[in-house]
């Protein structure tokens, strides 16, 4: 349906309760049809941290959630890939939340 709609990319795979590599990778890849056997347009940018992990399942310190996001964003970075990170706007809730998220923007920026 995502590609029937025309849509260009999905970011749906990942862990809900454990960040990281779901996928073993942070590359992008074609998204198959096993229905129709057929690669599809649509691709898939794997998710590799989301706020309610690192700080509700995991129960990370906000300092804590920043070191690990960092350490994924650097082995993105050293072996190639995206940094697909999911950021609720419910977890900006407090002044302490939004500075994680912010000092996260610019360090993966």
């Amino acid at each position: 349906m995502w590609d029937d709609a025309g849509l260009e990319y999905d970011s749906t795979v990942g862990f809900n309760k454990v960040s990281g590599f779901r996928l073993g990778t942070a590359r992008e890849f074609p998204v198959y049809d096993l229905q129709h056997r057929k690669a599809l347009k649509l691709r898939e940018r794997p998710l590799i941290a989301m706020d309610c992990t690192l700080l509700g399942y995991e129960g990370a310190t906000p300092q804590e959630a920043f070191d690990r996001a960092c350490g994924y964003a650097q082995q993105i970075r050293k072996y190639g890939g995206n940094m697909t990170l999911l950021w609720h706007n419910s977890s900006l809730e407090t002044p302490e939340k939004r500075e994680l998220f912010s000092q996260l923007l610019k360090y993966l920026a």
